[in-house]
């Protein structure tokens, strides 16, 4: 038996071109089943089959219920349509938050040196002197606006 599997193995790796009848197989096993498959559920989507059931829970066996905690028993208070659209919200709060953040961005870059005077430190022998300087240039605008006449309709 050893010596006919060898020459077997040999005829078998012979690199000779085999020529080989194709044939076509026909399956002609019966459908035995009545079972025909129901979905579900299309992705979340509801179906547009009618389904005999209403979306009852699995009821649970009075051991399983007495080996859950309490706070399982009760009915979840988020769990309702009117939180629906508190949770539609959320999905876009990055969104909202990123869009309020740009524009305090803009306003803060608009309004950074709103009120200030330009001071050239170098023209100045010293810091507190261009200090001096630009204080004297901010009360002299500040009595200016003061001192202009304001229109008052009656």
């Amino acid at each position: 038996a050893p010596r006919a599997m060898t020459t077997l193995v040999a005829l078998a790796s012979t690199s000779a071109p085999v020529a080989r009848a194709r044939t076509a197989v026909k399956c002609s096993a019966k459908k035995r089943s009545s079972v025909t498959p129901k979905i579900i559920s299309e992705g979340g989507r509801a179906t547009s089959q009618s389904s005999t059931q209403d979306d009852v829970p699995t009821p649970l066996s009075a051991d399983k219920q007495r080996s859950l905690p309490p706070e399982m028993l009760v009915d979840d208070p988020w769990e309702s349509e009117s939180f629906e659209g508190l949770g539609n919200a959320a999905q876009y709060a990055l969104l909202v938050i990123g869009i309020v953040a740009a524009g305090a961005g803009f306003y803060a870059t608009s309004t950074y040196n709103e009120g200030a005077v330009e001071v050239d430190f170098q023209s100045y022998e010293s810091p507190e002197e261009a200090v001096a300087d630009s204080l004297r240039k901010v009360n002299a605008l500040q009595a200016q606006s003061a001192s202009a006449p304001s229109l008052e309709i009656n």
